[in-house]
C-alpha cells in the first residue's frame, strides 16, 4: 500500500485532511500554525497538493472514473474551484507554470500541461504509477515494475537509473534522497543516497514504511511496525524513539514541531496532533 502525504504547509498556514467514518464526508482543512484560524476549504480529500500565488492546485479521487483522479485548483480561501481540463492525473508537480504528472489515461507516463489544462506533452514512456517528484531541472520517479527510482530532465532526457530498490517514502533533501526501502515482510529500511544515485547506504532498520520527514540534522520516521514516531541523525546515528502513537498516516515537520496525522481504525476517523522535535508536549491541535 503506497499513503500519500495528507498534510501540507505553505507560509504560516497548515492545510491538512481529516477523515470522518466510512460513511461521513471528508474535509480539507486550513489553519494557522499556532491553531487557530481554523477552517474548511472543501469536502474533498486532496492528494498531490501543491501551491502557486493564491491557489492550490490537487488531485481528487473521482468515483466515477473508478480509480482515476481529476485535477483541480482552488483559492486558498476555498472559493473558486475548477477542474482543470480533462486530465487524468497523479503525483502533481508545478514549476515555471507548468504543471507535471502521471497520466493516468496513458499508462501513467509522464506527462507536463501547462496550469490552465493547455499544451500537453509527453515526456517518458515509463509508468510513474508509484512515485514522481519534481526537484530542481530534474524529474525523479519510480517505475511500475520494480519500484526503482530514476531521474530525467524535464524535458524528457538524460533518463538515469539511481538504484535496485524497492522505494517508498522518496524525501529528497539538499543533495541527498532520502526513502524506504520495502522488504518482504513489508518493513521499511531508512536509506540515502546522493541525488546521482552514488553513496547509496541504509541508516536504519527500524521500520519506516508510512513516512520519512527531513529536518536539519534529522530523519523523522513511522511506520506500521515501528509502533510510533523515531528520528535519527542523517548519518544514522542518535535513534530515538519520540512518540507511542501507533497509527500515524504522514508526519510534516515545521519549525520547532512535528505533525502527526494519526488515524483511528475503531471508528474510521483521524486526527491531528503535534508535538516538539524531541516528542515533548504532544497535543491534539483541532
Amino acid at each position: 500500500m503506497i499513503l500519500q502525504k495528507k498534510i501540507w504547509i505553505d507560509g504560516d498556514y497548515i492545510y491538512y485532511i481529516n477523515y470522518y467514518g466510512e460513511d461521513q464526508k471528508n474535509c480539507f482543512y486550513k489553519m494557522k500554525n499556532d491553531g487557530t484560524e481554523r477552517s474548511e476549504l472543501t469536502d474533498d480529500a486532496p492528494v498531490y497538493v501543491n501551491f502557486q500565488d493564491d491557489y492550490i492546485y490537487y488531485a481528487k479521487y473521482n468515483k466515477v472514473d473508478s480509480d482515476k483522479f481529476s485535477v483541480y485548483k482552488i483559492k486558498k480561501d476555498g472559493t473558486g474551484k475548477q477542474q482543470i481540463g480533462n486530465e487524468h492525473g497523479m503525483y502533481l508537480a508545478l514549476k515555471d507554470g507548468w504543471i507535471y504528472y502521471a497520466n493516468l489515461d496513458d499508462g501513467s507516463k509522464i506527462y507536463k500541461m501547462r496550469t490552465d489544462g493547455s499544451d500537453k506533452k509527453l515526456l517518458c514512456n515509463d509508468s510513474a504509477e508509484n512515485y514522481m517528484s519534481v526537484v530542481g531541472d530534474w524529474i525523479y520517479y519510480c517505475d511500475n515494475e520494480n519500484n526503482n527510482l530514476y531521474r530525467i530532465k524535464l524535458d524528457g532526457s538524460e533518463k538515469q537509473k539511481l538504484n535496485n530498490s524497492n522505494s517508498r517514502n522518496i524525501n529528497i533533501e539538499g543533495n541527498y534522497i532520502y526513502y524506504s526501502v520495502i522488504d518482504d515482510n513489508d518493513n521499511g529500511l531508512l536509506y540515502k543516497m546522493k541525488l546521482d544515485g552514488s553513496e547509496n547506504k541504509m541508516l536504519s532498520d527500524v521500520d519506516c514504511s508510512t513516512a520519512v520527514e527531513v529536518q536539519g540534522e534529522y530523519v523523522y520516521c513511522s511506520g506500521f511496525n515501528s509502533n510510533g514516531v523515531y528520528r535519527i541523525k542523517n548519518d544514522g546515528t542518535g535513534y530515538e524513539k519520540i512518540s507511542q502513537n501507533k497509527s500515524v498516516l504522514s508526519l510534516y515537520v515545521a519549525g520547532d514541531w512535528v505533525y502527526h496525522l494519526d488515524f483511528m481504525s475503531g471508528n474510521m476517523t483521524s486526527k491531528l496532533y503535534r508535538m516538539k522535535l524531541d516528542g515533548s508536549s504532544n497535543e491534539i491541535v483541532e
